[in-house]
Order: C-alpha cells, then structure tokens, then sequence
C-alpha cells in the first residue's frame, strides 16, 4: 500500500512489507497484491 520494497519469502511463498506489515500471498507464481487478501504480520514475523 506504501509503494516501499518488498522482502521476497521463498519458504512461505509471500511478500513482504515491513512498512505496512503486511504479507502477500503467492499463488500459482502471481503475487495477490489486494490489502484485503494480505495478511498481518504479527511482531515478532518483523
């Protein structure tokens, strides 16, 4: 949502924000980029 980088988790097939503490999913190789399909980091994923 803040256009900042994202941290690629090859391991849990995500992307992360760490600005907005979010994490998107990977499916089938296509980032799902919606904030409603994210989810929330919780603070020790920081």
């Amino acid at each position: 949502m803040c256009k900042g980088p994202l941290d690629h988790r090859k391991d849990k097939l995500e992307l992360v924000c760490k600005a907005c503490r979010l994490a998107y999913a990977i499916k089938d190789d296509i980032p799902i980029m919606l904030e409603d399909e994210a989810r929330q980091l919780l603070a020790e994923e920081q």
